[in-house]
């Protein structure tokens, strides 16, 4: 293990000249600054000593010494613009659990592996090593309960047979434990906190700290994704507390592809913490899977527009899309802000080759995004290590963050940048959302509804749900299930419907699903003036109505209209208020399903959105839903396959059916094992015609899971095992492949 303590408090400098006459009363080697008589130097200095503040040193050597050469030189002690906190101790959180799946991501070897790669890139050199420290309790409550940190503690005490014996309930909270991670968690937390200290107090003008256990998603009384205390939440709070008349307003940036939850919560109405995220969304469904990460979640009351959301439609961004971000968004509304003080959360796992995020960003770009940070706030800014699990993506992505620290430029990028069409079309609506907040962005917002005819006005997801009303009500005899709690009123009113015969039947189908694709053309590529005759809604959730309703079961339809914000929000959100779909479904399950008779056969289906509130469902009702459940069915299409907590797997890979497309990405991951379900494979690319193309296939399988002949009539049959008989393009192309 490397010394942290390595690191000169003076910084060395190269000089093409004669060293200077040494002072009467030297402290440590005279360094000297080569400066030519005509004011232009021609010394030569590596790029970081040449980035350093330069301090005057009291000598007896008089102010000027003349040199043979013409040039003049002035004795310097030089401080270091950089500082970083480092401590191998962090390393001792680890799994106590062997993975089947391989090492935790959130691996002890990630600060190790950054810190060797900076001292061997360098830089550590030249940084001033800044001490760390654990953090106190009452600055944990700064941000956290005390129950909060009281729990966090008792991780010390508690028995290692006790933490292995808890190890699915950790893993549900997306953590792993041992008996030295209270101390890691307080070292991670005070090192970005002495960090903060050191570049407000000026004895560095930045710095980086190198520490894990990460902390932006822990909440005020929850741990989770691989968190414990949220360390840049406790030092930006911290430092506008300790420091009220220079620290007014603080910029966090998070570019972990992950959405900071617990940060973004801890401010939500704060007007003086602007709070940026960019990450991977994908509606919702992407962890820590909330509504949260969503562009319309601005800040409460008295803060809106302090909460800046761009949240990414699907994996895959890279440098173009990220740098638009930065230009578009960030940026503007950063310079409008003016804050005292920016502090990165700094996860790399958007970085080329992480196989969690799963984007593309390069180190130039990490590089570029610090720069332009960099030139706020008076140059004060604080890095603090997040998420990043692949070691050599993290490590360079670190280094090429650090070279800019330091003053050297950012590296050039290896090809022109153009975004993609997604990303201008996500930053494009992130900036009709901010543009009603922020002066500096643009296009305005429209006006307001309240300010048009009232009588005029009908949303678009309000003319879905009169249509999807109608079709359900006239077509299969359904009616609208009630729904009690305000809240799920205001989100989920008239998308949630059922069959009147559900107490009556022996099967029932639940069945989650998104409404479907609209298929929408723009009259001319300028504008987005609808042509309405070549637009269309494809609704894929039919196929399975008609199943459900020709074998006279009974159904409950949910129809999630994922795409359109909603209405209301509670000032500031609880966690239901995070997940509604997961609460909207929990609570059909309670109030309705599970009080139907104990005999009744129940099969569970997920489409699009709803294969991940299918998952959750069996996480938090595990017990009753695998006694009652006989079959899941998950059509994911080109959304990421949810998994299981691992108490889950068997039951789950022996009664679920996962169908992908040919194409799905899942296949080309290192992502393997039964917590995924079992997966098949279809010969289909297109998700629209997916389930149309391998629904033979599924209801063979399903004969053979279900006890016999049922009331709707289908026969048994034997379980798919190898290829699928062929349903589309005859015996030699089969329709689908079970594949695990």
């Amino acid at each position: 293990m490397d010394d942290p303590m390595e690191g000169p408090s003076r910084q060395p400098m190269e000089v093409d000249a004669a060293p200077a006459a040494a002072p009467a009363t030297p402290v440590g080697p005279p360094v000297a600054a080569v400066v030519p008589i005509n004011g232009l130097s021609t010394a030569t200095t590596s790029p970081a000593a040449a980035s350093a503040a330069l301090v005057p040193r009291a000598s007896s050597v008089s102010a000027v010494d003349t040199l043979n050469d013409g040039l003049v030189t002035m004795p310097f002690e030089p401080q270091p613009r950089t500082g970083y906190v480092y401590d191998p101790a962090m390393s001792g959180h680890a799994s106590l659990i062997e993975d089947d799946d391989g090492p935790h991501p959130e691996a002890p070897e990630r600060i190790s592996c950054i810190f060797q790669t900076l001292k061997n890139g360098g830089c550590i050199k030249y940084m001033k090593r800044i001490t760390g420290r654990r953090i106190l309790k009452a600055e944990v409550e700064l941000i956290h309960s005390e129950a909060h940190y009281e729990s966090v503690v008792a991780f010390e005490f508690t028995p290692e047979s006790q933490l292995r014996a808890n190890y699915p309930l950790y893993e549900r909270l997306s953590v792993y434990v041992n008996n030295k991670t209270p101390d890691c968690a307080a070292l991670s937390a005070g090192g970005v906190v002495q960090m903060t200290k050191a570049v407000i107090d000026g004895q560095i003008r930045n710095g980086f700290a190198i520490v894990r256990p990460p902390g932006h998603h822990a909440e005020p009384e929850e741990i989770g994704g691989f968190c414990f205390y949220n360390n840049v939440s406790i030092a930006t709070r911290w430092a506008m507390r300790s420091y009220p008349n220079q620290i007014k307003k603080v910029m966090i940036l998070d570019w972990d592809v992950h959405h900071g939850n617990g940060t973004q919560r801890a401010f939500y109405d704060d007007p003086n913490v602007l709070y940026v995220s960019i990450h991977r969304y994908e509606g919702g469904t992407f962890y820590p899977s909330t509504n949260f990460g969503g562009m319309d979640m601005v800040g409460a009351p008295g803060a809106e527009g302090t909460s800046v959301n761009v949240p990414w439609p699907v994996k895959g961004m890279g440098d173009a899309d990220y740098i638009q971000a930065f230009h578009k968004i960030i940026m503007p509304i950063a310079y409008e802000f003016s804050p005292d003080l920016i502090i990165i959360s700094a996860g790399f796992d958007a970085a080329e080759g992480d196989h969690l995020g799963e984007n593309h960003v390069s180190p130039a770009g990490f590089a570029h995004m610090t720069h332009m940070l960099s030139g706020l706030a008076d140059g004060k800014l604080v890095v603090a290590l997040e998420g990043g699990y692949n070691l050599e993506a993290i490590s360079t992505s670190a280094l090429a963050v650090t070279k800019v620290l330091l003053g050297e430029a950012p590296p050039p990028f290896s090809a022109p940048l153009e975004a993609t069409e997604l990303a201008s079309t996500t930053i494009q609506q992130v900036a009709l959302t901010q543009s009603a907040y922020w002066k500096s962005i643009t296009p305005r917002a429209n006006e307001p509804v309240e300010t048009l005819t009232t009588a005029g006005v009908t949303s678009v997801s309000q003319v879905l749900k009169d249509h999807r009303t109608r079709f359900l009500c006239d077509q299969y005899d359904m009616f609208e299930v009630p729904l009690v709690a305000e809240e799920l009123r205001n989100r989920f009113g008239r998308q949630v419907f059922c069959t009147s015969d559900i107490y009556d039947v022996k099967t029932l189908v639940f069945f989650v699903h998104d409404f479907g694709n609209l298929l929408v053309e723009s009259r001319t590529a300028a504008d987005y003036d609808v042509n309405m005759e070549r637009s269309f809604l494809i609704d894929s959730s039919r196929k399975i109505v008609d199943w459900v309703r020709g074998n006279d079961w009974g159904l409950m339809d949910v129809n999630v209209l994922i795409n359109f914000a909603a209405k209301t929000r509670a000032v500031k959100p609880g966690k239901e208020t995070l997940d509604p779909l997961k609460h909207l479904v929990q609570t059909l399950w309670d109030n309705y399903i599970d009080l139907m008779e104990l005999d009744t056969r129940i099969i569970l289906v997920g489409f699009g959105t709803g294969c991940t509130a299918i998952t959750k469902l069996i996480e938090a009702r595990s017990e009753r839903v695998k006694t009652r459940v006989k079959a899941v069915l998950q059509v994911t299409g080109v959304n990421d396959v949810p998994r299981v907590p691992k108490v889950h797997r068997d039951w789950y890979y022996d009664t679920s059916y996962v169908l992908l497309p040919r194409d799905h990405d899942h296949f080309e991951s290192e992502k393997k094992g039964k917590t995924y379900g079992r997966l098949v494979r279809s010969e289909e690319t297109r998700t629209v015609h997916l389930l149309h193309v391998s629904m033979d296939d599924f209801q063979r399988w399903l004969g053979g899971k279900l006890a016999g002949p049922t009331n709707g009539g289908v026969a048994s049959g034997p379980a798919i095992n190898g290829t699928a008989a062929a349903t589309n393009g005859g015996p030699d192309r089969p329709a689908a492949m079970a594949i695990s």
